[in-house]
């Protein structure tokens, strides 16, 4: 049977061979990525029709403020929607001297109209972190399952367990409990000594099934649908978790901006009222 690398590997080079898919993802990862920075995707399409319709613009224009405020959120992760909050943001920048990489990265923890960063409540981290290490553990179990020679199957209801051409044995989540029963061909012999939480049915039919002619193609169907399915899965948890990630890679950036901002304002009225006296 293929191994999980195999599946990837096959995976990527059907999509890398074929170069129009591949061009039509990097278009949408690259508009998506530019629109999510800048915060519309407006000065995209406006460079779209100057190549279309050449560059007609007047150095007043509306226009040019717009690129140029999309130009700024898309450097500084803010949302601004003036060139009146654009300046304001760069002179308390300079005024200050503030670390504009630590501000680039609060993201909606800034409020950009009041030049203000939001006061982190103890909740929102601690909820953040519990989450991230509920999916890191069903991210761990899914690819267990997506690289595991055997399929998950569960007969009427019954617990689940695995399954492959040569026995039958206990799913443990995690393998927390070690204690694993084995169903193979050789103990269906004599199932009265099989010690197992199945019901006979189950263990008659697990036996019927070692027996069948069609149980190699039903496991190999099984263990690929079972690893498409479960990779895919991973994939979306590893999402889950990028995004959970930045969210609170924002937060411990407020905390740190706020810390940050009220030493460098105090510095800058100390300084000040020195040269006042």
């Amino acid at each position: 049977m293929d191994s999980l690398f195999n599946y990837l590997l096959n995976y990527m080079n059907n999509i890398l061979s074929n170069s129009v898919l591949l061009s039509i993802i990097a278009i949408l990862i690259s508009y998506t990525f530019i629109k999510y920075k800048s915060g519309s995707s407006f000065s995209i399409a406006y460079k779209f029709l100057i190549i279309f319709l050449g560059n007609t613009k007047n150095k007043d224009d509306l226009i040019n403020e717009i690129v140029d405020i999309e130009k700024f959120n898309f450097q500084f992760n803010t949302r601004a929607i003036s060139i009146k909050q654009k300046e304001s943001f760069e002179l308390w920048i300079r005024k200050y001297e503030l670390d504009f990489r630590l501000i680039s990265k609060l993201k909606r923890n800034f409020n950009i109209d009041y030049l203000k960063i939001k006061k982190i409540k103890i909740y929102k981290p601690i909820l953040l972190f519990i989450s991230l290490l509920v999916i890191f553990i069903l991210l761990f179990e899914a690819i267990i399952i997506a690289s595991k020679d055997a399929g998950l199957v569960s007969i009427n209801k019954s617990e689940w367990f695995w399954l492959s051409e040569k026995e039958a044995t206990e799913y443990n989540f995690l393998y927390i409990n070690k204690k694993d029963w084995v169903i193979t061909p050789e103990s269906c012999k004599k199932t009265d000594r099989i010690m197992t939480s199945l019901s006979k049915e189950a263990i008659n039919n697990i036996c019927l099934f070692f027996n069948s002619p069609k149980s190699k193609s039903y496991i190999e169907n099984l263990i690929k649908e079972q690893r498409i399915s479960f990779i895919i899965l991973s994939i979306i948890l590893l999402l889950g978790i990028y995004y959970l990630y930045n969210i609170l890679k924002s937060l411990s950036a407020a905390y740190e901006s706020r810390i940050m901002v009220y030493n460098k304002i105090k510095k800058y009225r100390y300084r000040h009222r020195n040269k006042t006296l």
